[in-house]
């Protein structure tokens, strides 16, 4: 009889927007997990977060069985610093490490917190992607969870969003916040849900559980290959076409 393999320890990070977090998870079940300071730079508060996260479970980063981090959309500095360093604690624990598409986390919380008989037909995760623009997929609810965490982005003015969305739909994340402050003529009809989330943006105890289900459909990639998705070039490349 072949031994049960054990659910691999998990350590998760998001910073794709101005409040990330992280979180350690073994397989499905959720170990602990912690906010990061909104008021102060991630890349002053990343470190010293993994380390009291791992600590506090006593947990060794030797024994990570997968890094998972959010690749995108988001911000540019945020995906970076993130990406970076699940790439070097993947490298330092010898286990793989699985990109998470940011609006896929944001579905997977929103599909979750909604009682299955007042979930809309199809979900819009939105992030704000300035210059008057959104992060934006549209995702199906009955869709399978593996493919929740493969999501088609676009980068829509919001003019285009409000003429994707359908009034059976609902928007939810971050970017709902900025569509809120938009006059009526552009901001999206007023029969359109907007998820009304604990906290919209994108939680790193998500993004452990959708890797779980990325590893398994044999997503994971060596530290050498991952990469951030911008989905956009930046202002400064804007600039220089």
């Amino acid at each position: 009889m072949n031994a049960t393999v054990p659910a691999p320890i998990i350590l998760a990070i998001e910073t794709s927007g101005k409040a990330g977090s992280v979180a350690l998870a073994r397989g499905e079940r959720l170990i602990a997990a912690c906010s990061l300071d909104p008021d102060r730079r991630a890349m002053a508060t990343l470190a010293p977060a993994l380390k009291a996260l791992l600590a506090d479970a006593g947990v060794r980063p030797q024994t990570l069985g997968l890094v998972a981090v959010t690749t995108g959309p988001g911000s540019f500095t945020g995906l970076r610093l993130g990406v970076a360093t699940a790439k070097a604690l993947a490298y330092a624990a010898g286990c793989g490490v699985v990109g998470v598409n940011t609006l896929a986390a944001i579905a997977e919380e929103a599909l979750r917190e909604t009682p299955h008989k007042k979930r809309p037909r199809r979900v819009w995760p939105v992030i704000d992607a300035q210059r008057g623009e959104f992060f934006a997929a549209c995702v199906k609810a009955e869709e399978d969870a593996v493919a929740r965490g493969v999501v088609e982005v676009d980068v829509l003015s919001a003019e285009a969003l409000r003429e994707r969305v359908a009034p059976d739909d609902a928007v939810v994340g971050p970017g709902t916040l900025r569509l809120a402050r938009l006059p009526s003529d552009v901001s999206l009809s007023p029969e359109i849900a907007v998820l009304d989330l604990a906290d919209p943006t994108p939680q790193a105890a998500t993004v452990a559980r959708l890797a779980l289900r990325l590893l398994a459909a044999g997503r994971a990639e060596s530290p050498f290959t991952l990469a951030p998705h911008y989905f956009r070039p930046s202002a400064a490349e804007e600039r220089m076409r």
